[in-house]
């Protein structure tokens, strides 16, 4: 790897460190209504926060289809994106006194990520190939996990001293703005350009849809993932432990350390098993919605349950991102990518209550333990079902199949 390659690497890390800023902001949900806007539900609050998941996915696929109409560079795309949210950061510290001021912002933080995420990651992945590839991908995931648990534990002291500090931390992506006009050369994921009968246009090539296989698997992903955060005070609280909020944050940093781990050994997992990789991750939620039902009687084994729940994002999510990689080339990376990285995750988190949460309370009622377990059987039925899809698909690579 060349001096600029690691520069450009380093950068991209670093920005992929940013990838869920609202892990930093998600602590100050109590203190906004408890203390800011005490005569608003909490269910307001959260709906006013949340705007971010409807503003990423339309600004990832808007920055996809203007890159690939050769309208916006994948370089500005990743520097403008971290600059938005770098001004939330600065926007907060100007104004905060207002709850449709916070909807702005949560509105800008989603942008600003459908900018960055994608087309930072489209370049990482369009400027190597093979192995080289597959470690960075793995050093990406690595970076995201990394990043949730700093944002996490340095939102949460920022919320103690005030509410909006975790919104103004946001300013640290300016400086890694600027550091990006320095590390993103020129031309970095450059779409082709060809002379034509109308002159010169963008190379378009096909959108290839075997992509869509690997979005499906990176949905699945997140829709099982999500019933853990969603639940895990509630059942920490029914399994009697004290102190459940500082719990249920502490377990939100043993996720992102499951997916740490295993993003560190990615680029030996990817080079043994492949796509058998999607099917792991599905086994490993499996077993870890299972065992937090039958161990709620232990805060270490629920705990442990938590970590390999969290270990899918370090095997599943990376493994989708490296076979998606080998499938597209800079006309169509960026697109790829947002609807794996963005909006494949975007619908999974947003159908997963809305789906789960309904049916199980319809079937058990408010039972955390029914509801991870019956998580545990959808997990484990999609390891089965992508294990021989698996097995089908790479007979049909291999020329077995017509």
């Amino acid at each position: 790897m060349t001096k600029q390659q690691r520069i450009l690497v380093s950068c991209i890390l670093m920005i992929a460190m940013f990838q869920y800023p609202n892990i930093a902001t998600s602590p100050a949900v109590h203190k906004i209504q408890s203390e800011v806007f005490t005569s608003v539900s909490l269910s307001t609050i959260q709906t006013v926060m949340a705007v971010s998941s409807i503003t990423a996915p339309i600004s990832s696929l808007l920055t996809s289809f203007l890159i690939r109409r050769g309208y916006m560079t994948k370089r500005f795309a990743s520097i403008g994106g971290m600059a938005i949210l770098g001004l939330v950061g600065v926007l907060t510290v100007i104004y905060h006194r207002s709850l449709w001021f916070l909807g702005v912002l949560s509105g800008l933080m989603g942008w600003s990520g459908g900018m960055y995420v994608t087309s930072s990651l489209s370049i990482l992945i369009d400027s190597f190939e093979g192995d080289q590839r597959r470690r960075v991908t793995g050093l990406q995931a690595l970076a995201v996990g990394s990043g949730g648990i700093l944002l996490s534990i340095i939102g949460g002291i920022l919320v103690e001293i005030k509410w909006f500090y975790s919104y103004a931390f946001m300013m640290v992506a300016l400086a890694i703005a600027f550091y990006a006009i320095y590390a993103i050369p020129k031309g970095a994921g450059a779409v082709e350009k060809i002379e034509g009968d109308h002159g010169v246009t963008t190379k378009r090539s096909k959108f290839n849809v075997d992509i869509l296989y690997y979005v499906l698997c990176q949905f699945l992903l997140f829709f099982f993932y999500l019933v853990c955060n969603h639940n895990i005070s509630v059942h920490l609280a029914n399994s009697g432990v004290r102190n459940f909020s500082v719990a249920a944050g502490f377990a939100s940093g043993i996720a992102m350390a499951g997916s740490v781990t295993f993003s560190s050994f990615f680029k030996q997992l990817s080079r043994r098993f492949g796509d058998m990789l999607i099917v792991i991750g599905f086994l490993l939620q499996a077993l870890g919605y299972t065992l937090l039902n039958v161990c709620d009687f232990s805060l270490f084994l629920m705990m442990f349950s938590v970590f390999l729940i969290g270990s899918a994002q370090g095997t599943l999510s990376p493994q989708c991102t490296f076979s998606v990689s080998k499938r597209v080339d800079p006309s169509t990376s960026t697109i790829a990518m947002a609807l794996v990285s963005t909006v494949a995750a975007g619908a999974g988190g947003f159908l997963s209550p809305v789906i789960i949460t309904n049916l199980t309370t319809a079937l058990a009622g408010n039972d955390t333990n029914y509801r991870y377990q019956f998580t545990a059987f959808l997990a484990l039925a999609a390891a089965v079902i992508f294990f021989f899809l698996n097995k089908i698909r790479a007979k049909r690579q291999a020329g077995l199949y017509d």
